[in-house]
């Protein structure tokens, strides 16, 4: 990259950084309508499965179908993180957050984004940053030291990738990206671009424009809809919009 380029990244960087508490607690909300609720560690992974690949804009049903026959056949691997990691990744003898991503990406169904999304809401939920009563596992990683994390890039940022002149925009590109200029741990900092971007967003697919949507912020269920938290976070929205332009 060049030295343009990472400062337009270090500016965001620093933008997210400061304001990770709107979506810090937008997303320990969603988390809790995802699986609080179940009593067991079985019952909240397949909840979070289950959540993470409806996401999807067209999930192929014969696929996924397939997938949850043999999460129940093999129940007893949702027991620790360690024996759900090798039971996804059978070519690993290390439980970490990467193997956990390659694991779900080489099932039929899961693609590179709903892999890296249900891979970083794990180790959300476990690196302190977010209630207790939200893990899961107790031999979960609470670091990612010679581990690695992977942004979930869906259309929202790559759209965000185009507004700041970057080229030819992907899943992987991005990811190669905010990795030579970030560390491992950022990536859970870089995940708060969706949620600036979501709101900032208006239109659809590639042809969006860069403007406050106050309707899209509506839409998100678990985002604090008072008076005041609205205009404050339109103030922030705005702030976001004058670093992409």
């Amino acid at each position: 990259m060049t030295d343009n380029e990472c400062l337009k990244l270090e500016k965001i960087y620093n933008f997210l950084e400061e304001n990770q508490s709107y979506n810090r607690i937008f997303q320990q909300r969603e988390y809790y309508s995802i699986y609080s609720y179940q009593n067991t560690k079985r019952k909240k992974v397949i909840s979070l499965l289950y959540n993470i690949l409806n996401s999807q804009s067209q999930p192929k049903i014969n696929n996924t179908s397939n997938f949850f026959k043999c999460i129940y056949e093999n129940i007893d691997k949702l027991d620790t993180f360690e024996t759900f990691v090798k039971f996804l990744n059978k070519n690993t003898e290390n439980a970490n957050y990467e193997n956990l991503y390659i694991g779900l990406k080489s099932c039929k169904g899961w693609g590179d984004k709903t892999s890296a999304l249900f891979t970083k809401v794990v180790f959300n939920v476990h690196n302190g940053s977010y209630d207790n009563s939200l893990q899961i596992w107790d031999d979960t990683p609470k670091n990612i030291i010679n581990d690695k994390l992977y942004l979930p890039v869906d259309r929202v940022i790559i759209n965000i990738f185009n507004y700041l002149k970057f080229k030819k925009n992907s899943f992987l590109s991005i990811n190669k990206k905010l990795n030579k200029c970030s560390t491992d741990k950022s990536i859970a900092i870089w995940d708060d671009l969706w949620f600036w971007g979501f709101i900032t967003q208006k239109g659809s697919g590639s042809n969006r424009v860069l403007e406050w949507n106050l309707d899209k912020y509506w839409s998100l269920e678990h985002s604090d809809k008072s008076h005041e938290m609205i205009n404050e976070i339109e103030t922030k929205a705005r702030c976001f919009i004058k670093l992409l332009k």
